[in-house]
């Protein structure tokens, strides 16, 4: 279950290969990209480190042993970003822009095709045209222009690549918050059926001052017990620092919940 939720994120998220050569550690979730898994991720690894950068995606295949099958499952969620390197063989060429999304290989010519037909100049396959007008992609009626080009059936495809010339390898995933009750029950690894207010509980006293306890509930809710609070046999107790001591579990009653600062008010039963 766990295995497949990251094969799902990072293939959703995409690998930057050559920043990953420079920093290791990023390194971690390549065994997770379609196609490799723990060996061949592994193998590919130590070859990328060696070369200390890549150019192309191509060489992932040519000069990392990456085999035909693996190089065509894979090759989708690996981004060549230069991160200011430059090279006579990449500057500035279309390609280096598509090997920076998440555009196939094998749509490249699609790809080609479509910046070609939006922009309509010769200037068109210029990395600064593409980059500084986005505005032209983005009114493309993606329908209409499948439909001239008789690619119906490309159509999720055609989607892809204007997304991804747009902004090549946007995070598709939508911010998520938690609300107070989930942030809550979330740090607490309780629920509104086991902590709420009015739960009766067994806290363990952590310290024992004279006006206040401190005590923890359940996986470490910090909680306070106050004097006024506090009745032992139905008196009132002048010091509770006398009557209790850490280590002690006492059964309480949860007065009220502090979610948004994670800490409850005990009162005795």
């Amino acid at each position: 279950m766990i295995e497949q939720v990251m094969v799902d994120v990072t293939n959703q998220v995409g690998l930057d290969i050559n920043l990953a050569t420079t920093h290791e550690w990023l390194f971690a979730p390549l065994q997770f990209i379609s196609g490799l898994g723990p060996i061949k991720a592994a193998s590919l690894q130590q070859s990328l480190v060696r070369s200390g950068k890549i150019l192309t995606r191509r060489e992932l295949a040519t000069l990392h042993g990456l085999g035909t099958s693996a190089y065509l499952n894979a090759v989708g969620f690996l981004y060549i970003k230069q991160h200011g390197l430059t090279d006579s063989r990449t500057s500035n060429t279309f390609s280096t822009l598509l090997d920076g999304t998440r555009i196939h290989p094998e749509s490249y010519l699609l790809a080609q095709e479509m910046v070609k037909d939006v922009y309509d100049d010769k200037d068109a396959m210029e990395l600064q045209r593409i980059t500084d007008q986005p505005s032209y992609l983005e009114k493309l009626d993606i329908e209409a222009y499948a439909k001239s080009k008789r690619l119906e059936n490309k159509m999720q495809t055609l989607c892809g690549i204007r997304r991804e010339l747009i902004q090549g390898f946007q995070d598709v995933r939508q911010n998520y918050e938690l609300n107070e009750d989930e942030q809550f029950y979330t740090m607490t690894g309780e629920t509104c059926d086991t902590l709420s207010e009015g739960s009766i509980v067994q806290a363990i006293v952590r310290r024992a001052l004279p006006k206040v306890t401190i005590c923890t509930v359940g996986a470490g809710l910090t909680c306070k017990l106050r004097r006024e609070d506090f009745k032992d046999h139905g008196r009132e107790i002048s010091d509770l620092s006398q009557v209790m001591k850490v280590g002690d579990i006492i059964t309480c009653k949860i007065k009220r919940l502090f979610k948004k600062e994670v800490i409850a008010k005990l009162c005795s039963l």
